[in-house]
């Protein structure tokens, strides 16, 4: 059975961590869908469903592809295929959020991404991660 919730008592950067680790399966499970990882992570490893990460993982799955092209616009000398499962997965993460979250200010989208990334990435990755979200920010549409 799912857990859902608002009863969780995750905080809002623990919410962003369990997204983030769903967001990365995404690039392994193809054949599954965000509420299969939902099921496997509630059963698995009892994870609460918050509304938050059931928002921010469905809506990075709806519009992956969106996401995937404005990234690689502002990759500069890279392609989307040349990042790590996991810097793709924080950068796309931080452009859901900059682009279809009104509730989580810009700044602190960008500021979270870099704190995964020193946390989950390789070193020079916070650096390259904030340049490219900082470029979207700036260019937004």
């Amino acid at each position: 059975m799912q857990k859902n919730g608002s009863d969780s008592k995750m905080n809002r950067k623990q919410e962003r961590k369990e997204a983030l680790y769903l967001i990365f399966e995404l690039n392994f499970h193809k054949d599954e869908t965000a509420n299969d990882l939902f099921e496997n992570a509630a059963e698995l490893r009892d994870l609460v469903i918050t509304d938050y990460i059931r928002k921010t993982v469905t809506g990075v799955e709806e519009n992956i592809a969106k996401i995937d092209i404005l990234i690689e616009k502002y990759l500069k000398n890279w392609k989307l295929t040349r990042l790590s499962a996991i810097t793709l997965s924080i950068l796309r993460l931080a452009v859901f959020e900059m682009l279809y979250n009104e509730d989580i200010p810009e700044n602190i989208a960008i500021n979270e991404a870099i704190e995964l990334a020193k946390e989950f990435d390789a070193d020079d990755m916070p650096a390259f991660i904030n340049g490219v979200l900082g470029n979207i920010s700036r260019n937004k549409e």
